[in-house]
């Protein structure tokens, strides 16, 4: 009878591993398109922004894999942005995209906090800011706003 049960459990176990072994799979950024570097800068009258998100969307209305993914990153003291679409600094798949940008007033805080730009650059049918991917290391002209 011992036998039959450790025959169950190492049964279980395979199948437990190979479950675990797919959902890793599914997380693995080698499902989506090549990513290539790209960063940025992003100045608010001809200051840097600091702590804002700048994302992007793809301009064909697109999805480029199942996720829904969307290249983005966070500003840095001197409003420069390095952007990251499955892991930290990978950069975005080579192609078109309108950008958002979503700068917090307190960026720390854990409830919502107003945007400082008013959201007019939040969604992507009114944001009139463009980028393109190429599939090389890409440094993006700066983004240059105005508050309202």
């Amino acid at each position: 009878m011992n036998r039959i049960f450790v025959g169950e459990s190492f049964s279980r176990s395979v199948g437990l591993l190979g479950i675990q072994l797919a959902l890793l799979a599914g997380c693995n950024s080698s499902e989506g398109p090549p990513l290539y570097p790209a960063a940025g800068r992003l100045l608010v009258d001809g200051k840097p922004a600091h702590k804002a998100q700048v994302i992007l969307h793809p301009a064909n209305g697109r999805d480029f894999d199942r996720r829904g993914a969307r290249p983005s990153g966070i500003t840095e003291p001197y409003g420069t942005f390095r952007i990251s679409t499955y892991r930290p600094d990978y950069g975005a798949p080579q192609g078109d995209y309108v950008v958002t940008i979503s700068w917090p007033e307190d960026p720390d805080s854990l409830e919502p906090s107003p945007d400082r730009l008013r959201g007019l650059f939040l969604l992507p049918e009114r944001s009139a800011i463009k980028v393109r991917i190429e599939a090389q290391k890409n440094q993006l002209q700066t983004i240059e706003l105005k508050t309202p």
